[in-house]
């Protein structure tokens, strides 16, 4: 399918007067994103490991000393949380290329779409996810851990 003529209109529960059109996202434009989020992630381990190495061996070796004496024998089992889809995505890159239109008076540009608050980035951005499901597990929610939007929403147009 070609994505780039499958839009829709949201309605933003926060800003209830103003509207974002957005896009089907290519699966090119998906793996930039992927791609991003884990770039984001390695340099910030490896960011680590340059701080931990900075660290004088015998400090470091007393303050896990330090934390072996206060582990607790058995950790009691985690309490599970959804994983988040859009956790394997960089934000920025999806609303970008997501965002083709909107009901503020100021033209959808790059330099627009960086000026969004984060409410709304994070809304935008999950209100692309319910395209990256497959349509049984979007049905189900076995997926997606946000609730779907309760914003009227104009259903998908193909062109």
């Amino acid at each position: 399918m070609l994505t780039n003529k499958v839009t829709r209109v949201i309605q933003l529960p926060h800003e209830p007067e103003t509207t974002i059109t957005v896009r089907m996202l290519s699966a090119k434009q998906l793996q930039a994103a992927r791609e991003a989020k884990v770039e984001a992630a390695a340099a910030a381990y490896l960011k680590s490991m340059k701080l931990l190495s900075a660290l004088d061996p015998q400090v470091l070796a007393a303050g896990f000393e330090a934390r072996a004496k206060t582990a607790i024998a058995e950790p009691e089992p985690a309490e599970l949380t959804p994983i988040d889809p859009l956790d394997a995505y960089d934000v920025d890159l999806l609303i970008a290329a997501g965002i083709v239109g909107w009901s503020y008076e100021d033209e959808v540009t790059p330099e627009a779409i960086d000026e969004l608050d984060e409410k709304t980035r994070l809304y935008v951005a999950r209100e692309l996810i319910p395209w990256l499901e497959p349509e049984d597990e979007r049905k189900n929610g076995s997926v997606r851990s946000t609730t779907p939007s309760k914003a009227k929403e104009a259903a998908p147009t193909n062109g």
